[in-house]
């Protein structure tokens, strides 16, 4: 356990996330609504910042990362820790649209930045609300913006894949766009579900090539496809992050 850490990365999320939310709020109600300057200006250097100091030493990229600039479709991610998200922000230099826990945008200032930025909220105890963030992300679709989803609609406690949810793919075969699925590893060694940090490292993130979805119309099928390519991702990933420890011990 890193009790140092633990008693940094926490300060350091509120006071940034209060600073950098007022920021984003600021610039969106000046006009930059597509977050043609916020993304890069403030929400990635408050991404970085946060992964540093909850011990993320840095983050690896294998695949092709270019296919997330201006990708339009549904990202699709393992889930192992809060870092997940940071980490995701930074792979990509265009803004992501993420599907979040609905109890994030009651946070203050941070919630209403979430909003202004176009995150969508999913409050799972509600199906009917479930569905309208579902149609919402749709809407998000329609305008060109990708949406990220973690398919697993929670973290992994020991790092293996949990049961997909069903939504996202719903969401994409509705559109008829593609699925990019993404593997992650060593943000769950660092910061695993909970709210204490366990250690310090590296994080390994794997793109994948974009499943199409046009035409397509048995779910069971695209779920089962993506989560085969997730897999593979992850322990793309994991081999690389393996590597990179090796050199360091």
């Amino acid at each position: 356990m890193k009790v140092g850490r633990t008693l940094l990365v926490y300060p350091v999320l509120g006071i940034s996330s209060v600073l950098s939310g007022s920021a984003v709020i600021a610039m969106v109600r000046a006009g930059d609504h597509d977050g043609k300057y916020w993304w890069r200006a403030v929400v990635q250097p408050w991404a970085k910042n946060l992964i540093r100091a909850g011990g993320v030493s840095k983050v690896e990229y294998l695949g092709d990362r270019a296919a997330l600039e201006g990708f339009r479709g549904v990202i699709m991610s393992n889930h192992e820790s809060h870092f997940d998200p940071p980490a995701l922000i930074l792979a990509s230099d265009t803004p992501l649209r993420f599907m979040a826990k609905e109890s994030l945008s009651r946070f203050p200032v941070f919630g209403s930045a979430m909003r202004a930025m176009g995150m969508l909220f999913v409050d799972r105890s509600n199906k009917t609300k479930a569905w309208e963030s579902i149609r919402a992300a749709a809407e998000t679709l329609a305008e060109g913006k990708a949406v990220l989803v973690f398919p697993e609609g929670t973290r992994s406690k020991d790092g293996e894949l949990l049961p997909f949810k069903r939504g996202g793919f719903v969401l994409a075969l509705e559109s008829g766009l593609p699925i990019l699925p993404i593997g992650i590893a060593g943000t769950g060694k660092v910061l695993p579900p909970g709210w204490v940090v366990r250690d310090t490292g590296a994080a390994v993130l794997a793109v994948g090539e974009p499943i199409p979805t046009e035409g397509k119309t048995d779910l069971e099928a695209l779920m089962a496809e993506t989560r085969e390519a997730i897999l593979k991702l992850r322990d793309q990933a994991r081999v690389r992050l393996r590597e990179i420890e090796a050199r360091r011990s």
